[in-house]
């Protein structure tokens, strides 16, 4: 399964990349309850490809890191409830971990009145829009 990202991304060490193909692996928790993902990100399908060849002969890897990303993530799941289309769950909650701002609440003095207030400030900003992100891939290999 992946995704593409088609925004330009920071990685690790000042690069940037015009283009990403997120390559997603996931496990559902034998009790249920959650699933949790694990994405690899390339600069393209190629770049996997090459890597996944290189991982079955046991050498290196291709993929690269970009700035501020976490590659795992856990979410809610509920068999009965979210049915058994685990993929989607999957492609729907890294694309919205893609698109959405990290935020926080910050408590600050409102200077007109010298009250508290909470203001709220992104901690980390989306890595693209919704319209950036694309499902390119289904297959599992």
């Amino acid at each position: 399964m992946a995704l593409l990202i088609d925004s330009s991304l920071n990685l690790n060490g000042g690069i940037v990349a015009e283009q990403s193909y997120l390559r997603l692996e996931y496990s559902v928790n034998r009790f249920g309850g959650n699933i949790q993902t694990q994405a690899f990100a390339y600069l393209n399908r190629n770049e996997y490809l090459i890597d996944k060849e290189a991982i079955e002969m046991q050498k290196g890897l291709n993929f690269i890191k970009i700035k501020d990303f976490v590659p795992y993530q856990t979410s809610d799941y509920n068999k009965e409830i979210d049915g058994e289309d685990v993929i989607g769950i999957v492609h729907n909650n890294m694309k919205t971990y893609l698109t959405t701002d990290l935020t926080m609440q910050v408590k600050v003095l409102d200077p007109s009145t010298g009250q508290p207030k909470y203001e709220t400030v992104i901690v980390r900003e989306k890595f693209a829009t919704p319209d950036h992100v694309f499902i390119v891939d289904i297959s599992l290999g």
